[in-house]
């Protein structure tokens, strides 16, 4: 992000290029369902199933996402997956 006038204020303008990334961010449907972690608010790990047909999106923030996984959201919320399962049991369908 750029600072544009007020930024003494705290105002801040998004950056293109980083829209840019986010809007360009991968889906996945899956074809069966997969084991993920899901972090909560207060910090613990809890193993989660997510469902055949949810559409997964690649997430580019990669400090949450577990050492070894991938990143994904799905419903709003951020999860971390296996790369192996995401290949085997999800199809890609979008680059957008």
């Amino acid at each position: 992000m750029r600072q544009t006038r007020g930024a003494s204020q705290g105002y801040y303008e998004p950056d293109r290029a980083t829209e840019d990334v986010v809007l360009m961010s991968a889906q996945y449907r899956l074809k069966i369902p997969i084991r993920a972690i899901y972090e909560r608010a207060s910090g613990e790990h809890v193993s989660v199933t997510l469902p055949t047909g949810a559409v997964l999106r690649e997430s580019i923030q990669h400090y949450i996402t577990l050492l070894g996984m991938v990143g994904v959201y799905w419903e709003g919320r951020h999860y971390s997956v296996s790369l192996v399962d995401l290949v085997q049991k999800a199809e890609r369908v979008s680059t957008a």
